[in-house]
Protein backbone atom coordinates (compact mmCIF):
# COMPACT_ATOMS: atom_id res chain seq x y z
CA UNK A 1 0.00 0.00 0.00
CA UNK A 2 1.39 3.58 -0.91
CA UNK A 3 2.32 5.77 1.35
CA UNK A 4 -0.78 8.22 1.43
CA UNK A 5 -3.24 5.29 0.98
CA UNK A 6 -1.48 4.16 4.15
CA UNK A 7 -1.66 7.53 5.71
CA UNK A 8 -5.67 7.69 5.03
CA UNK A 9 -5.81 4.03 6.14
CA UNK A 10 -4.37 5.07 9.34
CA UNK A 11 -6.67 7.98 9.56
CA UNK A 12 -9.76 6.15 8.73
CA UNK A 13 -9.08 3.92 11.17
CA UNK A 14 -8.36 6.51 14.15
CA UNK A 15 -11.22 8.43 13.12
CA UNK A 16 -13.56 4.69 13.29
CA UNK A 17 -11.49 3.92 16.57
CA UNK A 18 -12.45 7.24 18.18
CA UNK A 19 -16.30 7.64 17.37
CA UNK A 20 -16.97 3.87 18.23
CA UNK A 21 -14.99 3.76 21.59
CA UNK A 22 -17.93 4.43 24.25
CA UNK A 23 -17.67 7.50 26.55
CA UNK A 24 -15.86 6.66 29.89
CA UNK A 25 -15.29 3.15 28.46
CA UNK A 26 -11.26 3.48 27.80
CA UNK A 27 -9.93 2.11 31.05
CA UNK A 28 -12.69 -0.92 31.23
CA UNK A 29 -11.48 -1.96 27.77
CA UNK A 30 -7.68 -1.09 27.82
CA UNK A 31 -6.86 -1.57 31.33
CA UNK A 32 -5.28 2.52 31.66
CA UNK A 33 -6.63 5.32 33.31
CA UNK A 34 -4.01 7.01 31.06
CA UNK A 35 -5.96 8.58 28.38
CA UNK A 36 -2.87 8.79 25.44
CA UNK A 37 -2.35 5.27 26.22
CA UNK A 38 -5.59 4.49 25.86
CA UNK A 39 -6.69 5.77 23.00
CA UNK A 40 -3.40 4.58 21.19
CA UNK A 41 -4.04 0.93 22.16
CA UNK A 42 -7.53 1.44 20.53
CA UNK A 43 -6.13 3.07 17.53
CA UNK A 44 -3.72 -0.20 17.20
CA UNK A 45 -6.46 -2.34 17.59
CA UNK A 46 -8.34 -0.61 14.79
CA UNK A 47 -5.12 -0.30 12.61
CA UNK A 48 -5.00 -4.10 12.72
CA UNK A 49 -8.51 -4.89 11.18
CA UNK A 50 -9.09 -5.65 7.37
CA UNK A 51 -8.99 -1.98 5.31
CA UNK A 52 -9.00 -2.80 1.58
CA UNK A 53 -12.40 -3.63 -0.02
CA UNK A 54 -14.54 -3.06 3.19
CA UNK A 55 -17.42 -0.63 2.90
CA UNK A 56 -17.32 1.62 5.96
CA UNK A 57 -20.02 -0.27 7.82
CA UNK A 58 -17.97 -3.79 7.10
CA UNK A 59 -15.30 -2.26 8.90
CA UNK A 60 -16.66 -0.40 12.01
CA UNK A 61 -18.16 -3.40 12.27
CA UNK A 62 -14.84 -5.42 12.75
CA UNK A 63 -13.36 -2.73 14.87
CA UNK A 64 -16.45 -2.63 17.06
CA UNK A 65 -15.55 -6.91 17.33
CA UNK A 66 -12.10 -6.45 18.11
CA UNK A 67 -12.84 -3.56 20.45
CA UNK A 68 -15.46 -5.93 22.46
CA UNK A 69 -12.78 -8.74 22.37
CA UNK A 70 -10.45 -6.59 23.84
CA UNK A 71 -12.97 -5.22 26.60
CA UNK A 72 -13.75 -9.04 26.45
CA UNK A 73 -10.47 -10.25 28.01
CA UNK A 74 -10.57 -7.20 30.84
CA UNK A 75 -7.10 -5.86 30.61
CA UNK A 76 -6.71 -4.28 34.65
CA UNK A 77 -3.32 -2.32 33.75
CA UNK A 78 -1.28 -0.90 30.78
CA UNK A 79 1.04 -3.96 30.32
CA UNK A 80 -2.34 -6.48 29.85
CA UNK A 81 -3.68 -3.69 27.61
CA UNK A 82 -0.51 -3.87 25.45
CA UNK A 83 -0.50 -7.70 25.88
CA UNK A 84 -4.39 -7.95 25.02
CA UNK A 85 -4.47 -5.63 22.32
CA UNK A 86 -1.75 -7.99 20.52
CA UNK A 87 -3.26 -11.00 21.14
CA UNK A 88 -6.66 -9.24 19.26
CA UNK A 89 -4.16 -8.28 16.51
CA UNK A 90 -2.61 -11.51 16.02
CA UNK A 91 -6.04 -13.49 16.47
CA UNK A 92 -7.49 -11.42 13.71
CA UNK A 93 -4.44 -11.79 11.16
CA UNK A 94 -4.03 -15.19 11.67
CA UNK A 95 -8.24 -15.70 10.96
CA UNK A 96 -7.49 -14.15 8.23
CA UNK A 97 -4.80 -15.94 6.64
CA UNK A 98 -6.41 -18.89 7.11
CA UNK A 99 -9.76 -17.34 5.23
CA UNK A 100 -7.45 -16.73 2.54
CA UNK A 101 -6.48 -20.29 2.26
CA UNK A 102 -9.61 -21.47 2.23
CA UNK A 103 -10.49 -18.71 -0.35
CA UNK A 104 -11.59 -20.53 -3.51
CA UNK A 105 -9.33 -19.90 -6.69
CA UNK A 106 -6.21 -19.64 -4.81
CA UNK A 107 -2.81 -21.80 -6.15
CA UNK A 108 -1.66 -24.10 -4.02
CA UNK A 109 1.39 -22.66 -2.83
CA UNK A 110 -0.19 -19.29 -1.52
CA UNK A 111 -3.05 -21.56 -0.15
CA UNK A 112 -0.12 -23.55 2.19
CA UNK A 113 2.03 -20.09 2.30
CA UNK A 114 -1.54 -18.72 4.18
CA UNK A 115 -1.93 -21.60 6.18
CA UNK A 116 1.72 -21.82 7.60
CA UNK A 117 1.73 -18.05 8.52
CA UNK A 118 -1.63 -18.87 10.22
CA UNK A 119 -0.31 -21.62 11.97
CA UNK A 120 2.34 -19.10 13.22
CA UNK A 121 0.80 -16.40 14.38
CA UNK A 122 -1.92 -19.16 16.34
CA UNK A 123 1.15 -20.51 17.76
CA UNK A 124 2.02 -16.50 19.00
CA UNK A 125 -1.28 -16.56 20.39
CA UNK A 126 -0.87 -19.72 22.18
CA UNK A 127 2.15 -18.09 23.92
CA UNK A 128 0.60 -14.51 24.72
CA UNK A 129 -2.60 -16.67 26.26
CA UNK A 130 0.24 -18.19 28.93
CA UNK A 131 2.09 -15.12 29.48
CA UNK A 132 -1.14 -13.29 30.18
CA UNK A 133 -2.04 -16.48 32.40
CA UNK A 134 1.63 -16.27 34.41
CA UNK A 135 1.29 -12.56 35.04
CA UNK A 136 -2.14 -12.97 35.98
CA UNK A 137 -1.21 -15.62 38.42
CA UNK A 138 1.86 -13.60 39.78
CA UNK A 139 -0.12 -10.18 39.91
CA UNK A 140 -3.60 -11.60 41.07
CA UNK A 141 -4.82 -8.74 38.82
CA UNK A 142 -7.33 -8.76 35.86
CA UNK A 143 -10.53 -10.41 34.68
CA UNK A 144 -10.55 -13.95 35.04
CA UNK A 145 -10.29 -15.88 31.46
CA UNK A 146 -11.51 -19.96 31.00
CA UNK A 147 -9.80 -20.92 27.59
CA UNK A 148 -11.01 -24.72 26.76
CA UNK A 149 -10.54 -25.84 24.02
CA UNK A 150 -13.47 -27.55 22.31
CA UNK A 151 -12.49 -31.10 20.46
CA UNK A 152 -14.68 -33.13 18.11
CA UNK A 153 -12.77 -36.51 17.95
CA UNK A 154 -12.71 -39.09 20.00
CA UNK A 155 -11.63 -38.80 23.27
CA UNK A 156 -8.16 -37.80 24.36
CA UNK A 157 -5.94 -40.06 26.83
CA UNK A 158 -5.12 -38.62 29.78
CA UNK A 159 -1.43 -36.92 30.03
Amino acid sequence: MGGKRRAAATETATATATAVMAPGTAEETTGTVDAKLAQRLVEEVAGACPREGLAKDRRVAWIEGALAALKGLGPGDELEGMLTAQMVATHGVAMDCFGRAMSEGGAEVARKSALGQGARLLGIYARQVETLGRYRARTGGGEKSTISLVWGGPPLPPR
